[in-house]
């Protein structure tokens, strides 16, 4: 059975390096934009102020996820001081979170340049201050994936309680633990891991555990959002969390039948124990072993039943033809638009001049 394991190298704190130290890195930050352009362009804002002391060129690659509005009226004037290219990729259908990122991703792995990649919302709760913090522990330790860890969430109590539901649910569906969303740094050797991966397409959390690269995690607190209102709800969180579990659906169904086998078990001894008891003693009140027999062959049926739907259901996933975003998902594309491009606007002040 295959079983995917992820190591947490370190907490990500104290750890000395600053993130202007170093090397210069190219960095791409790719977000899913949906009708929250307003909050995108007040991101590139803030992000332009901090990069110049990250030391790195960085490309911003939004991918408009079948937004309902026009992202017609998006620019930058005055323009960005230190961002180097803002690019919108727009999708031809709404095709949610998750794999709004996925081709985000992919955009970043075929421009084939990128050092490393960052992954954040654009509405503001991936604070642009703790992308600094993540370059830092990247520079710390380059091959390994850097992720936030939320030390502190600015959602509401309903929010929050139902997070934890979808956390708990995970780890006893399939033994693991994920304590992280979407806020991550890439380096280009787990980019590319990742964009050949099927899971990615689903959840690029439970993608990141599944792939067995080594983490290291940065504590980051939520900011709060620009503009708007979240479009997270009990629905869509339940859909998210169902996402990161299919990541691991042959494990599910691998602890579902040992389950299965385990109530068999149950099942098996329980009648066989009363019929013993009303056939050797008169210790068994009339008609409670028939019943016994009977509830037992009943979950001894449905026990059976479950384990070859189950065993079915995963073989025909395993021989099915996985959807790998680096080949199947350019046909989502509809369109690629410059917002902004830094060389663009100094050859324009160079004609001027």
């Amino acid at each position: 059975m295959h079983e995917a394991t992820a190591e947490i190298v370190g907490p990500g704190v104290g750890t000395g390096a600053h993130p202007g130290t170093g090397r210069r890195l190219n960095l791409a930050l790719v977000v899913p934009v949906f009708d929250d352009f307003v909050a995108f362009v007040q991101l590139c804002r803030e992000i332009d102020v901090l990069v110049a002391a990250w030391s790195a060129d960085l490309s911003v690659i939004a991918v408009d996820d079948g937004s309902l509005l026009s992202a017609d009226a998006v620019g930058f004037d005055p323009p960005l001081a230190n961002i180097k290219l803002v690019r919108l990729t727009r999708l031809l259908s709404n095709l949610g979170h998750q794999r709004a990122i996925a081709i985000g991703l992919l955009e970043a792995a075929h421009d084939g340049g990128f050092d490393a990649v960052l992954v954040a919302d654009s509405d503001g709760e991936d604070r642009p201050v703790d992308m600094g913090r993540l370059i830092a522990e990247h520079r710390a330790c380059a091959d390994a994936i850097v992720v936030a860890r939320r030390s502190k969430r600015s959602e509401g109590l309903r929010f929050r309680a139902f997070y934890a539901i979808y956390k708990t649910m995970f780890r006893v569906c399939t033994g693991k633990k994920i304590d992280f969303g979407n806020f991550a740094l890439l380096p280009k050797s787990a980019l590319i891991r990742l964009v050949n991966m099927p899971e990615t397409w689903n959840h690029l959390a439970a993608a990141i555990l599944r792939s067995r690269l080594p983490l290291r995690s940065v504590g980051c607190h939520r900011g709060t959002r620009y503009a708007g209102a979240s479009s997270m709800n009990l629905v869509s969180l339940l859909i998210h969390g169902l996402s990161a579990v299919s990541v691991f659906s042959d494990l599910v169904f691998a602890r579902m039948l040992v389950a299965s086998c385990a109530i068999t078990v149950f099942a098996v001894v329980m009648a066989t124990t009363a019929t013993v008891i009303r056939l050797s003693s008169n210790l068994a009140i009339p008609g409670w072993a028939t019943s016994v027999v009977g509830i037992s062959g009943i979950i001894l049926l449905q026990a059976v039943m479950f384990s070859v739907v189950a065993s079915l259901t995963m073989l025909r996933s395993r021989s099915a033809v996985a959807f790998v975003p680096r080949v199947h998902a350019q046909v989502f594309i509809g369109e690629r638009l410059t917002l902004f491009d830094a060389a663009h606007v100094l050859e324009a002040a160079a004609t001027r001049v």
